[in-house]
């Protein structure tokens, strides 16, 4: 008999597990666990407010959440969005009163179908849910989060009020089973810039708003983890407030704890501060400005914006860098300099034109670095001898662009380069690019030496002002001299052999005319740019094979591809001037439609 019953009691607990497998299966193995006081709210969970919505239900019922967390969730601290959204644990104050099952069918989270079952005995009272949960982000990897609620059991028919509705402060709180202490990690203050040897003050009080929260105000602790980067030196008798002295350049961490005891439990949390102690300097108090040719189309849109090459150090990321300036014409800018550790590169924007010295005042976390800037012109002098493409009819005595204008020089010619406006006492030194086309002297006399390109350059102190010059015969030369003094003239088919008026190959044939050249075959009249063309071939005078990198200044270039009956479909033809420029009577330019190019010469 004895084994019989014992043989019934093993058969109804097998049967029985039998039937409880399939409802076990669609369980997660999350571990539903009490909460002991021991801090399991600690960092790195950050408290996120509608996850989890409280609950009331009698004893010995049950009832259902679906948290309310997201696929996607925009972390505005953070300026990122997460996803994959997964549930780590799951966790009950009283064990004894709720016990909890998660409802997880298919691994991974899904929002409104996902759900955490709560069963209650017959223990009334109050106690809360803890869901512990956890977001990824491309940039900070796995960043944890805890929500949480209130769960209400009471004997059905018991004249149960919620005590949320009290008509007291209208907040409800834990009654605290067990006397617990519940941690939190605080972000109320993220960091605080201080300078060495100056005081930062802390109010703790206007970060967390104690009267807003309807709590006491709490006890408060402070601590820094390398006091010889900073020290706490004064705590207000609340300990809302407290001051931050700044020992020495560096980073390290403020400790704030604080804690607000309710009786029968507490609330303690954690804020880690990044704490960052500047000494900032400026690698030098005075800079000088050239502002020659500060609005050169003359539209007063334009200013000079520049790295001035002055730079703050001894700061950090979480600097507050501002300035004050009496001429409110003169705007500074900082940028991180990424190449050098707590360096900031200061930029210069004046939209004047006015020369002078004017005193500006930066002021770096707190501490004000004096700088002297002053606005000066200096600049090369026009020769006489130049193309200048942004004339157009314009005297280029009176404003010319340097990178738009090339010095032609026959080969064997000499000239000066003449520097304007150079500081006292600055020092001077001239170089050029290409010995093999040019050379210069001490004082900028530059003699052409062989055909091709060059850059004249003279450096004053920091500064770098270049001259472009291409070198070429004495033909083209003073074809291209007679070319730069009609640019910008009338254009006109009609009127293309007078007097102020050109077309694109009357412009190149009466420039090589002017310097006692005939091309095309006709020393009365220009022909077209495909009859030029046309000619050039028959004369041998087509570079065949040449490239950009192959002209000389003088050549010509000629456009194809038009379907207007004529050679090759030629309708344009430019003179080349060196340094990449191209130029007809109205316009220049640098590239070339399917060019043909010629050397009209041998």
């Amino acid at each position: 008999m004895k084994n019989n019953k014992l043989f019934k009691k093993i058969l109804s607990f097998m049967l029985a597990v039998l039937l409880m497998l399939p409802a076990l299966s669609v369980f997660s193995r999350i571990t539903v666990k009490a909460y002991s006081g021991n801090g399991y709210y600690d960092d790195p969970y950050i408290l996120s407010y509608g996850i989890l919505t409280d609950q009331e239900l009698t004893t010995n019922s049950q009832c259902r959440i679906y948290p309310q967390i997201q696929e996607e969730f925009y972390d505005s601290y953070l300026g990122e969005t997460g996803y994959n959204p997964v549930i780590e644990e799951i966790y009950v104050y009283d064990p004894g009163m709720i016990s909890v099952e998660y409802d997880n069918y298919y691994g991974s989270f899904i929002k409104d179908y996902d759900s955490i079952a709560l069963y209650s005995n017959s223990l009334t009272g109050q106690t809360t849910l803890c869901v512990l949960y956890c977001y990824y982000f491309d940039s900070y990897g796995t960043v944890y989060y805890k929500a949480d609620c209130r769960i209400n059991v009471y004997e059905e028919n018991s004249g149960y009020t919620d005590p949320g509705s009290d008509p007291g402060n209208g907040w409800w709180t834990d009654p605290g089973y067990g006397n617990s202490e519940n941690y939190y990690t605080s972000y109320v203050i993220s960091s605080i810039s201080v300078t060495k040897d100056s005081t930062a003050t802390i109010d703790l009080g206007a970060e967390i708003d104690t009267a807003a929260t309807g709590y006491i105000n709490p006890t408060v602790e402070y601590s820094v983890e390398d006091n010889s980067v900073a020290v706490i030196s004064e705590i207000s008798a609340d300990g809302l407030t407290a001051k931050l002295d700044g020992q020495a350049a560096g980073q390290t961490t403020l400790v704030i704890k604080y804690t607000y005891d309710h009786g029968t439990y507490k609330d303690c949390y954690t804020c880690y501060v990044s704490v960052y102690v500047t000494d900032p300097k400026l690698s030098a108090n005075k800079v000088m400005v050239n502002i020659y040719n500060n609005d050169p189309y003359g539209d007063g849109a334009s200013a000079y914006f520049s790295d001035t090459g002055i730079t703050v150090t001894g700061v950090s990321d979480s600097s507050v860098f501002d300035y004050k300036c009496g001429n409110k014409k003169i705007q500074l800018s900082f940028y991180k300099d990424y190449s050098v550790d707590g360096t900031y590169k200061v930029y210069l924007s004046y939209s004047g034109k006015k020369k002078g010295t004017y005193d500006v005042k930066i002021f770096v976390d707190g501490k004000v670095l004096k700088l002297k800037v002053k606005f000066y012109e200096m600049y090369l002098k026009y020769n006489s001898k130049s193309f200048h493409l942004g004339a157009e009819g314009k005297d280029p005595n009176k404003k010319w662009d340097p990178y738009m204008t090339n010095l032609i020089l026959a080969k064997g010619d000499s000239t000066d380069i003449k520097l304007a406006g150079k500081p006292s006492g600055a020092k001077v030194t001239w170089s050029t690019s290409n010995k093999k086309v040019a050379t210069v002297t001490k004082s900028g006399k530059v003699k052409a030496v062989g055909y091709g390109d060059a850059d004249i350059t003279v450096q004053v102190g920091n500064e770098t002002l270049t001259y472009m010059l291409s070198v070429t015969t004495k033909t083209c030369a003073d074809a291209l001299h007679y070319a730069a003094k009609h640019y910008g003239d009338t254009y006109s088919q009609e009127k293309r052999m007078s007097e102020g008026y050109y077309d694109c190959s009357s412009y190149v044939w009466r420039s090589y005319n002017a310097a006692g050249k005939t091309i095309g075959g006709n020393s009365n009249w220009a022909p077209t740019a495909a009859d030029l063309c046309k000619w050039c071939d028959e004369q041998g005078y087509v570079l065949k094979s040449a490239d950009y990198g192959d002209l000389r200044a003088g050549d010509l270039a000629f456009e194809t591809g038009a379907d207007n009956g004529r050679y090759l479909g030629i309708y344009h033809v430019d003179l080349y001037i060196g340094h990449g420029w191209f130029a007809t009577v109205k316009g220049a330019k640098f590239y070339e439609y399917e060019p043909v190019f010629a050397r009209p010469y041998k």
